[in-house]
């Protein structure tokens, strides 16, 4: 760009007044920005443990800000596991702690902890089978699947926010006013778990579509949650994981991208009563032949203070001690969380654009803010615009969104309407004008990296489809990848169009989603070979 000055002009002093307000906007967007980091770290730094072994957290504004915070990147899960690791190293006991690499004692004195937590849950609740010769003892929860959540309660489920606490059990959510604390306890303990129990299931059995608050005795209150669920999608294979069994493994000759599209599927099932209590919670496992897995979780759990709709992957070594199996962390050579495809289906009458307006093509093309026909022609503007995608990575060279308006691919089946988007993307790529584009689509495509969004709204069709494609999400430093959903996103929606002629406008604040499906995975390559599972999930 030239040195050059600037001469004023009534017309240079707009342009100057327009540049200054654009660079003031930009700049408020990132005081913006920094003042969420702020308060994300102001929120961690309020964390303290009283002296009962309570994490006292200031209010539910300050939770949900932390929580907020570590869904959005993996600095963020950094920083809130540098938090836990602290307030543990001062002596607080998590309900699932954080471990070191190599601390291996303090695995162990976790496991066998909780081990008498398990036996005298299972006193209580009248379960009198006995541990067999491979007893095993999970690290997670078998209630609270949500990391954040498990990683502030300590072991007893247990948290201080605001002036309330609140403790989570086999039979909801009980909270009352800090000063009460003793008062739930005793009614805790004077109300028989069978009781408490038959109450529990007798109001799930209501039918109610509501999560519901009751009071539960005089100054203290319980959750009852409605289970939220997501169905499995059949696919007409078999799958599921667990057990010890060892599958053949993928031949190496076969592309990652292909692995992971063909995983062994899992279903999702409610394996344990304790799992039923605030919603879906399911995992996953495929196993190497050196006593190590990689586990795939998924969760969509209400927890009154906060919903969650997650997965996370991890790779786990099996060890044990004084008899008890357990599985701590292990490194896999690469780990990987993502999304083979996700689609979203709206039931909107879609009206005619002015075909003639656009030469009468069909399928466009954006790349990096950049519109194109199909002929790789730029454009100015496109039919319609595109919305927010589920999953936005946030960087538009990872992206290509490619738009659909005409009734070809309708008949199309999940896979081969994919292989198609593929072959588009590659036809695309050759007719980019500019080279340094071409090559640097071409190699994502190579590489198997490039994320795609699919908007596919046929005129006078009576359904406008959203899709992404081939997402992934990296580790963090606790060598767990985990990525939250927003199923409803769509709920909420708020259309960014400015054309009044959009003719899709009238998806603006749009209704509710007709179907959902959703392919995602977790993949390990550990000593040259992938494994993992795959979870298929519709509404």
């Amino acid at each position: 760009m030239k040195n050059e000055y600037l001469k004023f002009s009534a017309g240079n002093l707009v342009c100057l007044v327009a540049l200054l307000g654009i660079i003031t906007l930009a700049s408020c967007e990132n005081d913006f920005d920094k003042t969420e980091s702020n308060d994300a770290s102001a929120a961690l730094e309020e964390i303290e443990v009283v002296d009962d072994n309570t994490v006292k957290i200031e209010s539910k504004a300050s939770l949900l800000t932390i929580f907020k915070s570590y869904k959005e990147n993996v600095a963020n899960q950094n920083n809130f596991n540098d938090k836990i690791r602290k307030i543990q190293n001062k002596g607080f006991k998590s309900l699932t702690p954080l471990f070191r690499e190599g601390d291996s004692e303090g695995v162990q004195k976790f496991v066998l902890e909780k081990k008498k937590r398990i036996a005298k849950r299972n006193v209580e609740f009248g379960i009198t089978s006995k541990p067999g010769a491979n007893e095993e003892v999970a690290l997670d929860d078998e209630l609270i699947s949500d990391p954040v959540l498990s990683s502030l309660l300590n072991e007893n489920r247990e948290i201080i926010v605001g002036d309330s606490l609140y403790k989570y059990t086999e039979t909801g959510l009980y909270f009352c006013h800090v000063n009460n604390k003793q008062k739930l306890y005793d009614y805790l303990n004077k109300t028989s778990v069978t009781s408490r129990m038959s109450k529990f299931t007798k109001t799930r059995m209501t039918g109610k579509a509501m999560p519901q608050v009751v009071v539960a005795d005089d100054g203290i209150n319980q959750f009852l949650p409605t289970p939220a669920y997501i169905q499995p999608i059949d696919p007409g294979s078999g799958g599921g994981g667990g057990g010890g069994y060892t599958p053949p493994a993928p031949p190496v000759t076969t592309s990652p991208k292909l692995i992971k599209q063909n995983l062994e599927i899992s279903y999702i099932e409610k394996n344990s009563i304790w799992e039923k209590v605030f919603g879906a919670s399911d995992k996953a496992e495929d196993y190497y032949s050196d006593n190590r897995r990689i586990q795939v979780s998924f969760w969509n759990q209400n927890y009154y203070l906060f919903s969650s709709v997650g997965c996370s992957a991890r790779l786990q070594k099996r060890e044990k001690t004084l008899g008890v199996s357990y599985w701590e962390k292990s490194y896999a050579d690469i780990i990987e969380l993502g999304v083979n495809d996700v689609q979203y289906d709206y039931k909107f009458n879609t009206p005619v654009y002015n075909q003639g307006s656009y030469n009468y093509s069909t399928v466009f093309f954006e790349y990096k803010g950049v519109k194109y026909n199909i002929d790789g022609k730029i454009i100015t503007k496109l039919p319609t615009d595109g919305p927010r995608f589920i999953f936005d990575t946030g960087d538009p060279e990872e992206g290509l969104t490619i738009f659909i308006h005409n009734n070809e691919y309708d008949l199309l089946t999940a896979k081969e309407l994919n292989k198609a988007i593929d072959v588009l993307a590659k036809a695309f790529a050759t007719k980019m004008p500019s080279t340094v584009d071409k090559v640097l689509l071409n190699d994502k495509i190579k590489n198997e990296s490039l994320k795609y969004n699919v908007l596919k709204a046929p005129s006078l069709s009576n359904t406008v489809t959203f899709k992404t494609q081939n997402v992934k999400w990296s580790r963090n430093d606790d060598n767990a990848i985990t990525n939250y959903f927003d199923f409803n996103f769509l709920l909420t929606w708020k259309s960014t169009y400015e054309n009044t002629e959009d003719y899709l406008n009238g998806l603006k604040g749009a209704t509710s989603y007709s179907n959902v499906s959703i392919d995602l995975y977790g993949a390990a390559l550990h000593n040259g070979e992938w494994r993992g599972r795959r979870l298929l999930l519709s509404n």
